[in-house]
C-alpha cells in the first residue's frame, strides 16, 4: 500500500466543486460519468478533465503524528493525523458547524498503524467513517514499521 503521500487519483465531482483536487485519502461513491468531448469538468489550473465519481478529499498536507498507546510506545502503534478542508459553498455534504466559530469543521482522516512484528511491509486492515461526525475518518493498518526496535526500525515516513 502506498500510503501518507499524494493519492493517485484526483476527485472532480460533476455537480459542485471541492476546495481539494488531489490528497492523501480520498473517497468515492457512485458511479463515474462518461466523459464528454469537451470534457465537462475543469481541474484546479482551469484544464478541461473528464469528471470522477462523486467525492471528497479527506485529508491533505503533513501528518501530524502521535503514538496510538502512548502507555506503550513500544509497540502501540503510531498515527498520522491529516485535516483536509471544511466543504466548500457548493459541496452538498457539508461537516458539522464548530459551535465556537460558527464555521464547519475540517474534514479529517487518521492513519493507524497498529504494531504487527509478522507484517512485512504494510497491510490494510480496515477503513470507517465516524458515526457520530461524518467529515472524520479512520484507515487502519497493521505494520511492522509502527514498532519500536526490530523489523521495524526503519520507521513510517
Amino acid at each position: 500500500a502506498n500510503v501518507c503521500v499524494t493519492a493517485a487519483h484526483n476527485c472532480l465531482p460533476a455537480t459542485w466543486s471541492n476546495t481539494y483536487e488531489f490528497g492523501v485519502a480520498v473517497q468515492f461513491w457512485g458511479a463515474t460519468p462518461a466523459c464528454g468531448n469537451p470534457p465537462a469538468c475543469k481541474d484546479k489550473q482551469g484544464t478541461e478533465k473528464c469528471c470522477t465519481a462523486d467525492c471528497q478529499v479527506l485529508g491533505t498536507g503533513a501528518p501530524m503524528w502521535s503514538l496510538l498507546d502512548p502507555t506503550n510506545p513500544t509497540s502501540g502503534g503510531v498515527k498520522a493525523r491529516f485535516l483536509g478542508a471544511a466543504a466548500s459553498d457548493s459541496d452538498p455534504f457539508w461537516c458539522t458547524f464548530n459551535p465556537s466559530t460558527g464555521a464547519q469543521y475540517e474534514r479529517e482522516v487518521h492513519f493507524n498503524f497498529n504494531c504487527d512484528e509478522s507484517v512485512d511491509g504494510i497491510t490494510p486492515l480496515e477503513a470507517v467513517q465516524n458515526s457520530t461526525n461524518d467529515c472524520r475518518y479512520m484507515l487502519e493498518f497493521a505494520t511492522s514499521k509502527a514498532c519500536a526496535g526490530g523489523s521495524g526500525s526503519s520507521g513510517l515516513s
